[in-house]
């Protein structure tokens, strides 16, 4: 979860590569609160904003 947050910080700051890095480091992780659900919807917001 901790990945998930340092990631929705980048996107805040308009750092979007690295915020993308963080949300894939968790679906690399075994799933946890649905984390992988709500990384994939972050990656796809962040790469529909760029």
């Amino acid at each position: 979860m901790t990945n998930l947050n340092i990631g929705k910080i980048y996107d805040k700051q308009g750092k979007k590569e690295l915020a993308i890095s963080q949300y894939k480091k968790i679906l690399k992780m075994p799933d946890f609160n649905n984390a992988h659900s709500e990384a994939k919807n972050y990656i796809e917001n962040a790469l529909s904003n760029k």
